[in-house]
C-alpha cells in the first residue's frame, strides 16, 4: 500500500523536455455535454474541445481525468485538425502497440486506457497535433444513478473535473486560423440532460443546487414543441465566454452540476429485458429496486475504523460528528471498538467493548481528541487486525470512514474478498471530502458486502450516517436470485421445468477438464506426452517463435446465464440494489416472465417476485451488465473464480497461477464483444483503414507498458511547482500557514461550514459522484478571500430556476469564494447547555442518555421548547403511564425522566418529522428504554411513537 498520493493534473497537457518536466496545458475552449437519464441509468455524450495555439505540432498530448466509479465508457471518437478518428475497444497491450506505431509514422492517433492501480482513472493520449489547430474528444459513457438520501430522488452529477481550470487563454493568438479563431473567442459550457420514466409514473420535480436551470417540462430537447408527456422532462444550462468578458476568455466549470430528479414510485421494483439488435437470441435483464422491508436487528460486534492520516486535515470535523451520531445512535448492549489509522494504527480498546455508560463516555471523549496526526494512509493493516481481533461468535460490521486514495487496492480488495468469504463480515464505507477515489470506497464496498456513502463539503451527513448504521444493525442474509420462463403450449415438459435457477459458476463445469472413464487432466496430459515423438534438442528448420504475453490457456465455456454481481449484494433498505443476467444464445430461448428474489434469515425467509418488462432491442443494458461482470472479474470475484471441472473441484484451487489470466480472458472476450474499455481492454483510434490497422500490430511492442507514474507536483502550485515531497513514515503532517491545524479539542460544526480548501488540489470527482453542492476553488494566484458561505437554494419545482437563487454567484461567474475557517465552541456531553449552532434535534440526540432517556433538566426543557409546569399540568401521567393515580409522584426523579423522554419523543415526531432517517435509531432507543421500565413498574408499553405524540400534543 502507498501512503496518499498528490493528485495528477486535470487537462489536456503535453510535457516539456528536461532539465526540468513542466506540463503545459492546451486551453480548453467548448464543452458540450448531453445525458439522457433513463430510471436509475444514464448514457452521457461528452465533447470537449482543445485548442493547440502553438507554432509546433505536438506529438504527444494526453488528458489524466477521473470517473466514478461503475461508469462504463462505450464510445471513443476524436476529432484532430480535420481528421476524424474512432475508437475501438481492443486487449490492452494491442491498443497501446497500434497507437504508438501510429504516432511513429506520424498519422493521428488517440488512446483511452485505464490505470493498472486505479479503477477510477483514466488517460487519454493523443499524437500528432497539428500547430494551430483544434482536437475535440468524444466520450460516451454509462452509469447507475445513486439515491440521494437528503433529496430522496436521483441524483445526477457532471463533475467539475471535465472542465479544468489549466490552459487559460488569455488572448486568442492573431494568427490562429479563423474556424480555430472564432472557437476560441465564442466557446461555451453546454449542459443538456433529457429525463424520461416509466409511462405509468410522473416526473415530479427537477432541481439542481448548485445551478439556475432553464426547464421543458414535458418533453426531452429532441421533442417537436407540441409533444407533452407527464414523464418526460429536460433541464439545461449554459456558459458563454461572451457573457463574461471579465473572465478574459476563460470558461470554467466552477463547481460540480447537480440535478436532482423526484418522480412518483421511483423506489418501485423492476426487471428489464432487453435483446441485443444484431446478436441472435442474445439477451441481458436489469433488476433494481429499493428495498422496504421490515426484519428484526442483529446484535453484531461493529467496528469503526477511522481515518486519521495528515490528507484528513480539513475535513477532521465532518469526521467527527458522523462518529458521533454513529456513537449515539448505537443499541444498548453492543459490542464496539473504533480504530485510529494512517502510517500506523490502534484501538480505542485492546478488545470491543459492551455499550453502555461507561463506554460511551470514553468514545465520546475520544472523539473530542481526534486529530489528522497519524502521517500517511496505509489502509490494508488496520482492516487485518480489526478482522484478527474480531470476537468468533459474533457477527462482524466494519464502518470505514476516509478520504483515502491508496494506488494498491487489489491487495485490498482481495484480502476483503477473503475475510468475507470465511465468517460472517461486511464492510461499509463512508468516503469524505471532495477529493475521495470512488474506486475505493464503492470497491470496498462491493468486497465487503456492504454499500458506500460519500460526503463532501458542505453536505448534511446525518441521514446518510444513520442509514449505515441501521444497515449494519440488519442481519447477515445470503440471498440469491431465480428467473422464471414463460412454458409454450406445445411444451410437453412439466409445467415447473419452466422455473429455472440462474446457473451459477459454482455449478459449471469445464469442458475438457477431465479425461475418459474419470481420467484427471493430469493423467490426460502424461498419457498424450508418451505418445508423442521425441522433439531433437537440434532442429536445422529451428524458427524462433514469439513470446506470448499470455500461456496458453485451457478452454473454459462461460455459463449459459451469468450474473452480475456474482454474489447478490446485500439488500438493505432504501438503498437501492442492481443485478444484471447475461442471457447467451445458448441459454433458455424462452420468454423470461419473473425474477425471484430470495434470501434466508434467522426470522424467516425472504422473498420477491418482479415482473420482467420487455423494452425491446437496445445496448444499454448488455453494456452495463457486461461492466458489472468486468468488475468482478477485475476484483478477484465473478464466474471464473468459482468454475469448477467435472470432478466438482474449483479451477482455481487447481491452478493458482492462472486465476488472473483465466479472469483476464474473460473480461477481454466481454470488453471486446461489447466494446467496453477496463483495466485490460482499451479504447484505441487511429488515422488509417482497416487493411492498415491490420499492419500496426507492432509486435515488439507487445510486452506489458504501463504507463509512468505521473509526476507529482505540489498542492498549493497547482501544477505548476515542484513536485511533493513525500511524507515521513509514520510522523504526522508539520502545520504550516497553508495547512491549519486539525486538532482542536473543539467540536467545530460539520454544517453548514465548508473546510479549508487552501489544501485542495484538482478533486478526483467522478462522473456520477455525490458532491458537494459548492466547490471551493483558488483563484489564478492561489490566493483566498475568506467570505461566509452562500445560503442554501431552496428545492424548485419544475421551472426555471431564477438566477438569485443559486448559491455563490461569486464563485460560478466571478472571484472564487471560500468560507473562513472558523472553529467552533467545545462540546462536552456532560456540560449545558448544548452549543446553539446545531440544530434543535442534534442538541436532544447529544443530551441523549447512552441506555436513551432523556434528564429531567432545564437544558433539555429549553431545547424541546417547553417547562417543567407545563409537562406537569398538561399531560395525564396516570394515562399516559398506565400507572394508578395513587401511585404518581409527579416529584419522583424516575417518573420524571420517563416523562421527560416521552416529551422528548413526541417533541422529535412533531417539529423534526423531516429529519426522522437521522434520529430514527435514537427515538427506537428512547422508546425501548420507556417501554421497559414501565413493564418492570406494572405501567402499560406504549405502542408507539405516534401514541406518544398523541398525549403530548398540548404540552409540545
Amino acid at each position: 500500500m502507498s501512503a496518499h498520493h498528490s493528485l495528477e493534473p486535470c487537462g489536456c497537457y503535453y510535457i516539456l523536455p528536461d532539465p526540468l518536466p513542466t506540463p503545459v496545458y492546451l486551453p480548453q475552449v467548448d464543452l458540450k455535454v448531453h445525458s439522457t437519464i433513463l430510471a436509475s441509468t444514464s448514457r452521457t455524450s461528452l465533447s470537449q474541445t482543445f485548442i493547440n495555439p502553438s507554432t509546433e505540432k505536438i506529438k504527444n498530448a494526453s488528458y489524466t481525468f477521473p470517473l466514478f466509479d461503475g461508469v462504463s465508457i462505450v464510445s471513443f471518437k476524436c476529432e484532430i485538425g480535420d481528421r476524424v478518428i474512432h475508437g475501438v475497444v481492443k486487449e490492452k497491450e494491442q491498443a497501446r502497440a497500434e497507437y504508438d506505431a501510429a504516432v511513429d509514422q506520424g498519422s493521428s492517433a488517440a488512446l483511452l486506457e485505464q490505470s493498472m492501480s486505479a479503477s477510477d482513472t483514466f488517460t487519454t493520449s493523443i499524437g500528432n497535433i497539428p500547430e494551430q489547430s483544434k482536437v475535440t474528444v468524444h466520450i460516451t459513457y454509462l452509469g447507475e444513478l445513486q439515491h440521494d438520501a437528503q433529496a430522496d430522488g436521483l441524483r445526477f452529477t457532471v463533475p467539475l473535473a471535465i472542465c479544468p481550470r489549466y490552459g487559460k487563454l488569455v488572448e486568442t493568438p492573431r494568427n490562429l486560423e479563423d474556424g480555430v479563431k472564432h472557437l476560441a473567442s465564442r466557446g461555451s459550457i453546454e449542459i443538456t440532460v433529457d429525463v424520461q420514466v416509466e409511462q405509468k409514473s410522473v416526473i415530479q420535480r427537477l432541481q439542481s443546487p448548485s445551478h439556475p436551470l432553464d426547464v421543458l417540462p414535458g418533453r426531452t430537447s429532441t421533442d417537436s414543441e407540441g409533444e407533452h408527456h407527464a414523464n418526460k422532462a429536460s433541464a439545461s444550462w449554459a456558459l458563454r465566454r461572451s457573457s463574461r468578458p471579465s473572465q478574459n476568455g476563460h470558461i470554467a466549470l466552477e463547481r460540480d452540476f447537480v440535478l436532482i430528479v423526484n418522480t412518483k414510485d421511483q423506489g418501485l421494483p423492476y426487471a428489464f429485458l432487453e435483446t441485443h439488435p444484431t446478436i441472435p437470441n442474445q439477451r441481458a435483464i436489469r433488476t433494481s429496486l429499493v428495498p422496504k422491508f421490515n426484519i428484526p436487528n442483529n446484535d453484531p460486534e461493529i467496528v469503526f475504523i477511522i481515518d486519521r492520516s495528515g490528507s484528513m486535515s480539513d475535513k477532521i470535523d465532518t469526521l467527527k460528528s458522523a462518529l458521533k451520531v454513529f456513537l449515539k445512535s448505537l443499541p444498548v448492549g453492543i459490542k464496539f471498538n473504533i480504530c485510529s489509522f494512517g502510517s500506523s494504527y490502534s484501538f480505542l480498546w485492546k478488545k470491543s467493548r459492551t455499550y453502555d455508560k461507561s463506554s460511551l463516555e470514553d468514545a465520546l471523549a475520544f472523539v473530542d481528541t481526534v486529530c489528522a496526526d497519524f502521517g500517511g494512509t496505509e489502509m490494508l493493516r488496520p482492516i487485518k487486525a480489526t478482522v484478527e481481533n474480531r470476537f468468533q461468535d459474533l457477527d462482524l460490521d466494519v464502518l470505514l470512514l476516509t478520504d483515502g486514495e491508496i494506488w494498491d487496492q487489489e491487495q485490498l480488495f482481495a484480502y476483503i474478498n477473503e475475510s468475507v468469504s470465511k465468517a460472517p463480515t461486511r464492510f461499509f464505507s463512508l468516503g469524505i471530502g471532495d477529493a475521495v477515489s470512488h474506486s475505493l470506497v464503492q470497491g470496498i464496498a462491493r468486497a465487503g458486502g456492504g454499500f458506500a456513502q460519500t460526503v463532501g463539503t458542505n453536505e448534511d451527513l446525518d441521514k446518510k450516517v444513520v442509514r449505515m448504521l441501521k444497515a449494519a444493525l440488519t442481519p447477515h442474509v445470503k440471498y440469491t436470485l431465480e428467473l422464471k420462463y414463460e412454458s409454450s403450449d406445445n411444451d410437453s415438459r412439466r409445467e415447473d421445468d419452466g422455473f429455472e435457477i440462474v446457473e451459477k459458476s459454482e455449478d459449471h463445469r469445464f469442458e475438457g477438464e477431465t479425461g475418459p472413464q474419470g481420467t484427471t487432466h493430469d493423467d490426460t496430459t502424461a498419457k498424450a506426452q508418451q505418445d508423442q515423438p521425441p522433439i531433437s534438442l537440434y532442429d536445422e528448420n529451428f524458427k524462433e517463435t514469439d513470446i506470448k504475453s499470455v500461456a496458453d490457456l485451457p478452454t473454459i465455456p462461460a455459463p449459459a446465464v451469468i450474473q452480475a454481481p456474482y454474489d447478490v449484494p446485500g439488500l438493505f433498505p432504501f438503498n437501492r440494489s442492481t443485478v444484471y443476467l447475461l442471457l447467451s444464445p445458448e441459454s433458455n430461448a424462452a420468454n423470461p416472465k419473473s425474477v425471484i428474489l430470495k434470501g434466508m434469515s434467522k426470522h424467516g425467509p425472504l422473498s420477491l417476485t418482479i415482473p420482467v418488462e420487455d423494452v425491446s432491442k437496445n445496448i444499454t443494458i448488455h453494456q452495463l451488465a457486461a461492466r458489472k461482470i468486468i468488475v468482478d472479474l477485475e476484483e478477484g470475484r465473478g464466474w471464473t473464480s468459482q468454475a469448477k471441472d467435472k470432478t466438482g473441484r474449483r479451477f482455481v484451487d487447481q491452478h493458482e497461477s492462472k486465476k488472473e489470466d483465466i479472469a483476464k480472458r474473460e473480461a477481454i472476450r466481454l470488453g471486446t464483444k461489447y466494446q467496453i474499455a477496463g483495466k485490460w481492454c482499451s479504447f484505441v483510434a487511429v488515422e488509417s483503414t482497416e487493411h492498415e490497422v491490420a499492419n500496426l500490430t507492432g509486435k515488439e511492442r507487445l510486452l506489458s507498458r504501463e504507463p509512468a507514474e505521473p509526476v507529482q507536483y505540489s498542492q498549493y502550485a497547482f501544477g505548476f511547482g515542484a513536485p511533493a515531497q513525500p511524507m515521513a513514515w509514520g510522523i504526522p503532517p508539520q502545520p504550516s500557514l497553508s495547512q491549519p491545524l486539525a486538532c482542536s479539542r473543539k467540536l467545530k460544526k460539520a454544517y453548514p461550514q465548508p473546510s479549508v480548501a487552501a489544501q485542495k488540489v484538482v478533486s478526483r470527482r467522478g462522473l456520477f459522484r455525490s458532491s458537494p453542492n459548492v466547490a471551493s476553488t483558488p483563484n489564478a494566484f492561489g490566493a483566498f478571500q475568506s467570505q461566509p458561505p452562500p445560503a442554501p437554494v431552496e428545492s424548485a419545482e419544475i421551472s426555471s430556476v431564477p438566477s438569485g437563487s443559486s448559491p455563490g454567484h461569486s464563485i460560478l461567474f466571478g472571484s472564487p469564494a471560500i468560507a473562513s475557517f472558523g472553529s467552533g465552541p467545545s462540546f462536552d456531553p456532560t456540560e449545558a447547555p448544548v452549543s446553539a449552532q446545531y440544530p434543535k434535534f442534534h442538541q436532544l440526540i447529544l443530551c441523549q442518555s447512552f441506555e436513551g432517556s432523556w434528564e429531567w433538566k432545564r437544558q433539555i426543557f429549553d431545547i424541546i421548547e417547553t417547562d417543567s409546569e407545563t409537562l406537569k399540568g398538561k399531560v395525564d401521567w396516570s394515562m399516559t403511564l398506565g400507572i394508578g393515580q395513587d401511585d404518581i409522584d409527579k416529584e419522583d426523579e424516575n417518573l420524571q425522566t420517563i416523562v421527560m423522554t416521552l416529551a422528548a419523543i413526541a417533541y422529535l415526531n412533531k417539529k423534526w418529522g423531516g429529519d426522522r432517517e437521522t434520529w430514527e435509531l435514537v427515538g427506537e432507543k428512547a422508546m425501548n428504554w420507556v417501554n421497559a421500565k414501565l413493564a418492570a413498574m406494572g405501567g402499560q408499553p406504549l405502542e408507539s411513537q405516534q401514541a406518544v405524540l398523541d398525549r403530548f400534543q398540548s404540552a409540545i
